[in-house]
């Protein structure tokens, strides 16, 4: 590969955005694609519909009917928690071990003096302040864990209008069906709402604190497979 091509890849996973590398197979040729400009270089309609497909989902592999193989670049994994509550506590350190990047947002002075986490980003705002500077894409989870609507429903709004992998929400179904009954005061249609889950994590009957993050942590990877 080319250091002119290399330095651009670094350039933009410095910035946090997705790229990719084209390569003919049979050439050899390589080109840098950024933009929707980029793909138009491609001469074949087809190709560039497969192209288009697998950048919007961030897969690497042979694209069909054409001799290029595409690798795509991106950012590491995010998982944004809203809450430095007692489940964070041991969320986070089992996030981290699986590759996340893991930043927690609460507003609370309390709660965040309260639950030390050591090497994590812990950012003392309200989230519907902050979570559109961090930046949320296709990389991102986002789970909100206060069990207060005023900060909870911001964040899953915020969430919805993203293209972020997961979106989960800590509370019963009782619970749930109380924020989605909001939500849709809110103006946020029922199909968006679908992408929620909650209550959040995989149904394995947790009832620990420990359990719960083990549960939640188990249901993002499952999605994040899901859409590789």
């Amino acid at each position: 590969m080319k250091f002119s091509i290399i330095k651009k890849i670094k350039s933009k996973l410095k910035e946090d955005q997705f790229c990719a590398v084209l390569t003919d197979i049979e050439s050899g040729n390589q080109i840098f694609i950024d933009h929707k400009k980029d793909i138009a270089e491609v001469e074949n309609e087809n190709t560039k519909k497969h192209l288009t497909l697998m950048l919007g989902a961030g897969i690497s592999g042979l694209v069909k009917e054409s001799n290029f193989f595409l690798k795509v670049y991106g950012p590491i994994y995010k998982m944004i928690l809203v809450g430095s509550v007692h489940i964070s506590q041991y969320l986070v350190p089992m996030s981290k071990l699986v590759g996340f990047k893991v930043i927690v947002i609460d507003p609370r002075e309390f709660f965040i003096n309260s639950y030390q986490m050591p090497d994590i980003e812990v950012i003392n705002e309200w989230p519907d302040e902050v979570i559109n500077k961090i930046g949320i894409n296709s990389r991102t989870a986002v789970i909100t864990l206060t069990h207060d609507s005023k900060l909870d429903d911001p964040t899953l709004i915020t969430a919805l209008n993203s293209e972020c992998f997961y979106i989960g929400a800590l509370g019963s179904r009782k619970t749930h069906q109380k924020r989605t009954n909001r939500l849709l005061k809110m103006g946020i249609k029922p199909e968006n709402l679908e992408r929620i889950s909650g209550p959040v994590g995989l149904d394995i009957n947790a009832q620990s604190p420990q359990e719960i993050a083990v549960s939640i942590l188990a249901e993002v990877i499952q999605k994040k497979q899901e859409v590789n």
